[in-house]
């Protein structure tokens, strides 16, 4: 753990080759140059996306597509204060189950998307939008004959791609320039809730190929030639979290939680028993928060607190919404 090693492929952004290992079991690890963190190795099976199943365990769940629901209308709030883009037409990359393709349709927009996932596309289907059953590379060219597009989304989905710069430039070719917009999601690997559970944090799992932090989604958004005008830290559905989860991302708080741990693991190392392993590394639930966590209760304080945390800028993600300008290329 933590050593230098020779990386069977260079940094995508720096393409240098000295890096440090951080975490084993995924050989995720870091270019010393950078600091971009990478998988160094992609070791999926032809067809993963296409036919894991594990997407299906959302749709027949009532809470979570309702809380999958609210966090769409989030998104789509938070881009309408910052952009004001006319009706006109919308490709949601990823789409998963069509949630986000449904509300940009709700206000307004001439939707188009993709999903590889043949369980999510099903369940997408069932709007009777304009939905390419592919990865974005495949639907490439029929995307193109749909385009260009005033504003195409990215929601969790470029750090699961092999090379994400070699896709943001192919996006480009789908967008009118100095006038169409990108808005991208990642994980942020230095949030407050990064910080604390590290490599124990299940959104650490195979299918990440890359973790961003703000510098390195910058670097990567100005060589693909993207401009960002709002790169900003959000909560999935931010509004409905227990009053715990919401409590443990601000100052302070986020620290002495993080240093309790510490010393509740530097205690478990010496005098108890190890922490049993994780039982699978595929699982990218989040997990701080229990599925049946205590929201109504404390409904009032839990909205509170999660404004405070958006406020504080002390959220999960990374939130960029960026222009592909011309200007100086």
């Amino acid at each position: 753990m933590n050593r230098i090693y020779q990386p069977k492929k260079k940094c995508l952004f720096c393409k240098g080759s000295l890096v440090k290992e951080e975490y084993a079991p995924l050989e995720i690890v870091r270019c010393l140059n950078c600091g971009l963190y990478y998988r160094d190795v992609v070791d999926f099976s032809e067809g993963y996306y296409t036919d894991s199943s594990r997407y299906c365990c959302n749709f027949s769940d009532r809470n979570k597509m309702e809380a999958r629901s609210r966090d769409a209308r989030l998104r789509f709030d938070t881009i309408g204060k910052v952009i004001k883009v006319g009706r006109g037409k919308f490709l949601d990359i990823g789409a998963n189950d069509g949630l986000c393709m449904w509300e940009a349709s709700r206000r307004g927009f001439e939707v188009f998307g993709c999903e590889p996932n043949k369980f999510a596309f099903e369940e997408a289907k069932k709007y009777n939008f304009k939905i390419l059953a592919s990865t974005f590379e495949e639907g490439f060219e029929e995307l193109k004959k749909s385009g260009p597009f005033e504003l195409i989304t990215m929601f969790h989905v470029l750090e699961h791609m092999v090379n994400p710069l070699e896709t943001l430039i192919k996006i480009r070719g789908l967008m009118v320039p100095d006038s169409s917009w990108l808005v991208i999601e990642v994980p942020d690997i230095k949030s407050p809730i990064s910080q604390i559970y590290r490599w124990e944090d299940l959104r650490i799992n195979q299918e990440h190929l890359y973790y961003f932090d703000k510098h390195s989604l910058l670097l990567l958004l100005s060589q693909a030639g993207f401009k960002p005008v709002f790169l900003r830290r959000r909560v999935w559905d931010g509004m409905h979290q227990s009053l715990l989860a919401n409590l443990i991302r601000l100052p302070m708080l986020s620290e002495g939680y993080l240093f309790l741990r510490r010393v509740k693991k530097g205690i478990k190392r010496y005098l108890g028993p190890k922490d049993a392993p994780r039982k699978t590394l595929m699982d990218n639930s989040e997990l701080w928060l229990s599925q049946n966590r205590k929201v109504k209760e404390f409904y009032f304080f839990s909205c509170f607190f999660g404004w405070l945390v958006s406020l504080l800028n002390r959220g999960d993600d990374l939130l960029a919404i960026c222009k592909y300008e011309t200007a100086g290329q």
